[in-house]
């Protein structure tokens, strides 16, 4: 089992049978401030998730809009999006990215917690897909890291999705 830390770059393993911690990954990595960009990134992402929009009057939308402005929002930032464990037990670590950016490349530190490298996600693939398609076992329905592939969805001009599958070479 894995262990996360949002507020600072830090995954540590845990064993199930005991509880112990069996390796911890730590980098020095500041903490970024909500901007009220970042705000309106996510607002307008979660807005345009959302099926049936097209046909939403636009009062409902600007109602939405300042419904998702009221709850109080975190100072910062994550650090950390995701963590998955491949096969082989490396461990592979998705930073933060803000709505609306591109996602960063993973961070791939071995077993023993060695550092590996960095993997970036082909262009244009995505890291999930349209609810109730879930394919894949990783943290994310849609995606996946195996053993000498990784597996997403990439969307076309008019968002048709296609599974696709990427060779790994180590």
């Amino acid at each position: 089992m894995a262990l996360v830390d949002t507020e600072r770059f830090e995954a540590r393993s845990i064993a199930v049978h005991d509880g112990s911690t069996t390796r911890i990954i730590r980098r020095d990595e500041p903490a970024r401030g909500v901007t009220n960009e970042h705000v309106e990134a996510w607002i307008e992402t979660a807005i345009s998730a959302i099926r049936g929009q097209e046909g939403m009057p636009a009062g409902s939308r600007e109602d939405m809009r300042r419904r998702m402005r009221e709850p109080p929002m975190a100072s910062t930032l994550p650090v950390l999006r995701t963590i998955h464990l491949d096969r082989g037990g490396n461990l592979w670590v998705e930073p933060f990215s803000p709505a609306g950016s591109d996602i960063p490349p993973f961070e791939v530190y071995g077993a023993d917690g060695v550092w590996l490298g960095t993997v970036a996600v082909p262009p244009g693939l995505a890291l999930e897909m349209s609810p109730g398609l879930g394919i894949g076992s990783g943290l994310r329905p849609g995606f996946e890291i195996g053993d000498d592939y990784v597996l997403g969805v990439w969307r076309d001009d008019v968002g048709v999705e296609y599974v696709r599958l990427y060779a790994l070479e180590k």
